[in-house]
């Protein structure tokens, strides 16, 4: 009688413990699809700087070409003024660039760190499984010693 409750608190902890892992399996998963949106948003993000890059070169060539040859003397002003603004969104280009790298690789480390929490965490939970099998196992075995009626059949009777 003892064995028989000793053996069924034993389960219940297996079971409780099967499912906390589970549990942490599913939290993972949803971390992995968390830090997958992100990712998406980052490339979205990268896509709308490309074609903000891509306007600002348009806008550089067009004021390339409005330059008149002949008017130089005058538009010496101009010029410089136009230059600057060139350079400036050049350079807001880089800065754009360079955020735009530094989010990838943010993203990246964070993903493959979250890849890396869930693989441990699946393996984790793979082994505990594999455990409490192991345990389940003994323990219809022990049953079996004890009264002498196969596991299985003391369910069917309940």
């Amino acid at each position: 009688m003892y064995s028989q409750i000793y053996l069924d608190q034993q389960r219940t902890e297996l079971k409780k413990s099967l499912n906390t892992t589970e549990e942490r399996l599913k939290e993972s998963e949803k971390k992995n699809d968390n830090i997958e949106k992100q990712m998406a948003e980052v490339e979205g993000e990268n896509f709308e700087l490309k074609e903000k890059v891509s306007e600002l070169e348009q806008i550089i060539e067009s004021l390339q070409t409005q330059i008149v040859p002949n008017e130089e003397q005058e538009l010496t002003e101009t010029l410089e003024a136009k230059d600057l603004y060139i350079e400036q969104l050049q350079a807001d280009i880089n800065s754009h660039h360079q955020q735009m790298d530094k989010l990838k690789l943010k993203y990246k480390k964070r993903l493959n760190a979250i890849k890396t929490q869930l693989a441990e965490v699946k393996q984790e939970g793979s082994l505990n499984i594999y455990k409490l099998k192991q345990e389940m196992s003994l323990m219809e075995e022990k049953n079996y010693e004890l009264t002498g009626v196969p596991y299985r059949l003391l369910y069917f009777f309940d």
